[in-house]
């Protein structure tokens, strides 16, 4: 079921005991995650949230903060804990949701996370190319980006992606900033005890895969669970390789239940 509550939109399936909130990368939206929602609604809810400048929800505007944001899809959805999947900008949001909600938060899993650690360096190209010569030239160039090397080998993942992606604005390449500082949400990392599963595709770009070790060694509830590496998977492993994914989900809401 469709709904947008305070100008943000979601995809509720509302069946299930526990409920998996989905948090979809940067110029994406909630249909990156078809094949999870469409696997994991046989047991789970899902909740698969469009972030504030992308997909259905509403534009960005000064002050803004993603926290804010879904804690109140999570209120209006009535969903006191949840499991987190994040990836990419995603997984960052789900850290910061870890550290600023975590009586929100029952469990974390983290694909192909984005954090904004040294290995990461900068990612200011794509923001100045959006500023300096609009959406247009910037989105040409970003889907032409490295990072979606993989998924362009596969027709019908890189037409799905430049659909979602063509339908994205750039609004947070060039819009008023998140509230809350980046790197807060680093040191936060350290104090998170919900059970967390880090996972990266193993072509994805270096800096993930060096993130994603980071996060595997310095959150505290990954500790006890082993890094997951998806062969074959580049940086969009959910659309990439959909049923290793649900595999290993379906592996994790059974342990992160108990």
């Amino acid at each position: 079921m469709p709904v947008t509550f305070a100008g943000i939109h979601y995809d509720d399936t509302e069946g299930g005991t526990e409920a998996v909130v989905l948090l979809h990368g940067v110029t994406l939206d909630r249909r990156m995650w078809e094949a999870q929602v469409e696997h994991l609604a046989r047991t789970h809810r899902c909740l698969a949230v469009d972030r504030r400048g992308h997909g259905l929800s509403a534009p960005l505007r000064e002050g803004w903060d993603p926290m804010v944001d879904l804690a109140e899809v999570l209120d209006d959805a009535e969903v006191e804990r949840c499991h987190l999947v994040g990836m990419s900008l995603g997984g960052f949001d789900a850290v910061a949701a870890a550290g600023r909600i975590p009586e929100r938060v029952r469990s974390l899993v983290l694909v192909d996370a984005w954090m904004p650690i040294e290995a990461m360096g900068s990612w200011s190209a794509p923001f100045a190319l959006a500023r300096e010569r609009g959406a247009d030239v910037a989105r040409r160039a970003w889907l032409a980006d490295p990072l979606f090397a993989p998924a362009r080998e596969l027709p019908a993942v890189a037409s799905r992606i430049e659909e979602i992606v063509g339908a994205n604005d750039l609004s947070t390449f060039t819009g008023p900033p998140a509230r809350g500082p980046g790197r807060a949400v680093v040191e936060a990392a350290a104090r998170i005890t919900a059970p967390t599963l880090v996972v990266v595709g193993d072509r994805d770009l270096p800096e993930f895969v060096e993130t994603a070790r980071w996060l595997a060694a310095t959150v505290p509830g990954a500790r006890e669970h082993p890094l997951a590496v998806v062969p074959g998977a580049g940086h969009m492993l959910p659309m990439e390789r959909p049923d290793a994914l649900n595999a290993l989900l379906d592996g994790w809401l059974d342990i992160a239940h108990r």
